[in-house]
């Protein structure tokens, strides 16, 4: 191969490099395709709750007024995960693993308040925890939530007054806890608990909602009447602001291990309706999802629930016609990643074409009879 030939050949490799590797820096960096994931019942609500890295979705789907959990899959749709038995009314998925385990409840018909912990592993029956609650699963099968569960099943009590919300393929955990100054969120490794600071309020207040396996962990806390996104990092509070609509109220619900945090704030006024779907950058700028959704859509989406390591999203909004859903958010390359793609394709066409006439014809071996 000569220098020149080689030296395209190389730019085309570094090219297509940086399809996956360009930071998002603006709203107007990626955009995103949206897709409804429909519903387990006829014009009933989902709520999607925990998105894996292979774009697998549990949560809540309402099949007329009773709660039903379920699987959502790509090429497969949206499959009932079901109840722990027929007495069991309504169930709820509430954290998804990359290994498709999924954890969260089953309600029994005779209480509205106390459930039992479920976990639905891919091609076994659904395994009953009792009293036992999970909310949080990761990557090597431990649960987390009232408790401690092992990857064997071995349930281990978590420090008194702790309650776990988010555990990293660490095994580091990060919930609340209620103190004499209020409820604050705490971490817990190795056995040693870590307290970390709240926003100023009369009563302090803060919840954990998620973790990253380098340790991040994001959630809320109250200010003066006022909830706002924060995130927690090498144990230093960072307040992630919001919109700058009529009131101050913002919540972050997931981060993926590349820093990108997702939520929602409030724009233009107070209520559920005023409510946008947030994306935090690892350089902590704010973006209102729906500006990075593709023309026409016909959605508005009020919260983002989950983001996984491909910047998938789930989250809530509601179509053209009213309709309030789960969607998938899938990003699409930016125009000038395409072109880069669609550049470094026709360099690699050129040299492999250039390379088949260049190449010397080679005589049929002769084989003997004997």
């Amino acid at each position: 191969m000569t220098s020149n030939w080689r030296g395209l050949v190389t730019a085309a490799a570094w090219a297509i490099a940086a399809l996956s590797t360009t930071p998002f820096t603006s709203a107007q960096a990626s955009g995103y395709a949206v897709r409804d994931l429909g519903t387990l019942g006829t014009g009933g609500l989902t709520l999607p709750y925990a998105i894996n890295d292979q774009g697998w979705v549990t949560g809540v789907s309402y099949v007329g007024d009773q709660r039903q959990a379920f699987l959502w899959r790509p090429g497969v749709g949206m499959q009932s995960l079901g109840t722990l038995s027929f007495d069991h009314p309504e169930s709820a998925g509430l954290d998804i693993n990359n290994r498709g385990q999924v954890v969260g409840w089953s309600r029994p018909a005779d209480s509205w308040f106390d459930t039992n912990g479920v976990v639905w592993s891919p091609g076994q029956p659904a395994r009953d925890m009792g009293s036992v609650s999970v909310v949080a699963i990761n990557d090597r099968g431990e649960m987390v939530g009232s408790h401690r569960v092992s990857a064997d099943g071995t349930v281990s009590a978590l420090p008194e007054g702790f309650r776990a919300g988010a555990i990293n393929n660490h095994g580091h955990v990060a919930g609340t806890m209620i103190t004499e100054q209020g409820q604050h969120v705490f971490t817990l490794e190795g056995g040693t608990l870590r307290e970390l600071p709240a926003l100023s309020d009369p009563f302090e207040w803060a919840l954990a909602e998620a973790m990253n396996d380098h340790g991040l962990v994001v959630g809320a806390s109250a200010q003066g009447g006022d909830t706002h996104a924060v995130l927690w990092r090498q144990g230093a509070l960072v307040d992630l602001g919001d919109f700058g609509g009529g009131a101050f109220m913002s919540r972050a619900y997931g981060v993926n291990n590349g820093g990108y945090i997702v939520g929602f704030g409030t724009a233009d006024g107070v209520g559920l309706g005023e409510q946008r779907a947030a994306l935090w950058n690892p350089n902590l700028e704010m973006f209102d999802i729906n500006d990075m959704l593709q023309p026409g859509s016909g959605w508005t989406l009020t919260s983002a629930m989950g983001i996984n390591a491909h910047r998938q999203v789930i989250a809530l909004g509601y179509n053209s016609v009213g309709e309030y859903r789960a969607v998938l958010l899938t990003p699409m390359p930016e125009p000038s990643s395409i072109a880069a793609f669609m550049a470094s394709g026709m360099l690699l066409g050129l040299w492999l074409k250039r390379r088949r006439q260049t190449a010397p014809v080679r005589q049929p071996a002769q084989h003997s009879r004997i």
